[in-house]
């Protein structure tokens, strides 16, 4: 059996967060013995994760703060599981994980990468000098996975090793994500909505780099032109009423009525009842968002921001960034649809997402690598 242990920055609601569930879930328990380290603390998806029977383990680490002492805990943590490979995720982990590694038994290490270099502008100084050390680090390690062709090539340019890069995208649990009639009718029914209401969602924490802005822009634009009655879903960590930010801009667009702030929610649940996801970024990586979105049937329009285009496909619609005249007009095509022309975009949509990005295939494409290395020693 191969041991794996997964260091992560943190277990809050993300997108790496996400995909690391769902590669636990999904891997052969009879090959590949996981076990868990977060950074932090348990975030949301602690316990989900021990459910699955996986050891989780926390430093409890304050940003920006890290000690001998989590030195020390992470080399009793190493030494004790004893991995033939630990799999760290995002910049802070990778970069932990091969400073730490000289002091501990052999193993083999693979970075992770989750985001594109647009997706840290206007960032931390100690983030960027995070990334140029992981770009240093990158020809030590067996190595880097990146799950946007798009943020492999713009790592390439400031110095990550190509040698090692290996690309695998991002997964989805198709038989959690699907669409559902039910949940579509049950949704206005709870909300006091007339069956009728179209909803345009928005699923994204509360980051400038996600540019709500953008999307209450886009709604108000859509408010004066569509004649239909339109819903605007909002959800994701820290989209909800407390946010002043969010709040005030909201108020100020004449908005109030048509916003439904949800704040964290599981996708799963509310994907279905929603007719178009916009994803307004300024940058992403591999925005599982889109995925999830079509794996319920759910069509799409997106800034066109690392691999976006790419899963899409022919089934949404890119639009340049800040562009809101664009997304505005993208959505409306998507709202004015007659229901079979709808429900045809629908179906292509899950067809998609099934086909070429189901958690399964790409859970065998993590076991390949790991075995694979594993048996060349």
């Amino acid at each position: 059996m191969i041991k794996v242990v997964h260091i992560i920055t943190g277990l809050g609601q993300g997108g790496a967060e996400v995909m690391l569930y769902n590669l636990l879930a999904h891997m052969d328990k009879t090959r590949f013995d996981n076990h868990v380290i977060s950074m932090t603390d348990e975030g949301v998806f602690g316990e989900k994760i021990k459910a699955l029977g996986i050891p989780l383990y926390c430093l409890h680490m304050q940003p920006q703060k890290l000690s001998l002492a989590h030195i020390r805990h992470y080399h009793r943590l190493i030494k004790s599981i004893h991995p033939q490979i630990v799999q760290a995720w995002m910049y802070h982990a990778n970069f932990f994980s091969a400073i730490v590694r000289p002091f501990l038994p052999a193993h083999h290490i693979f970075f992770n990468i989750r985001t594109t270099l647009n997706g840290l502008q206007g960032g931390k100084k100690s983030t960027h000098l995070i990334v140029k050390l992981n770009a240093w680090l990158s020809r030590f390690v067996t190595g880097v996975i990146n799950n946007s062709s798009v943020s492999q090539t713009q790592h390439y340019r400031i110095g990550f090793s190509k040698k090692n890069a290996i690309h695998i995208e991002n997964g989805f649990d198709i038989a959690r994500l699907r669409p559902s009639t039910s949940l579509y009718a049950q949704f206005r029914k709870t909300q006091q909505y007339p069956i009728e209401t179209k909803i345009v969602a928005m699923f994204a924490r509360f980051h400038p780099i996600k540019n709500h802005t953008a999307f209450l822009a886009m709604a108000k634009t859509l408010q004066e032109t569509l004649p239909a009655k339109v819903i605007y879903l909002m959800a994701g960590t820290c989209v909800d009423h407390s946010n002043v930010e969010l709040m005030a801009n909201i108020q100020s667009l004449g908005l109030t009525e048509q916003v439904l702030l949800l704040g964290n929610v599981d996708v799963a649940s509310y994907l279905p009842a929603t007719d178009v996801v916009v994803l307004p970024s300024l940058g992403e990586g591999f925005p599982n968002i889109l995925g999830e979105a079509m794996a319920c049937g759910v069509p799409c329009v997106a800034t066109d921001v690392g691999d976006t285009r790419r899963i899409l496909a022919d089934y949404g619609y890119t639009t340049a960034v800040n562009d809101v005249a664009a997304l505005a007009a993208q959505v409306s095509k998507i709202l004015s649809l007659p229901t079979a022309a709808y429900q045809a975009l629908s179906n292509h949509c899950v067809a998609h997402i099934r086909q070429k990005y189901s958690i399964l295939a790409i859970t065998k494409q993590y076991e390949k690598l790991y075995t694979r290395v594993i048996d060349k020693k």
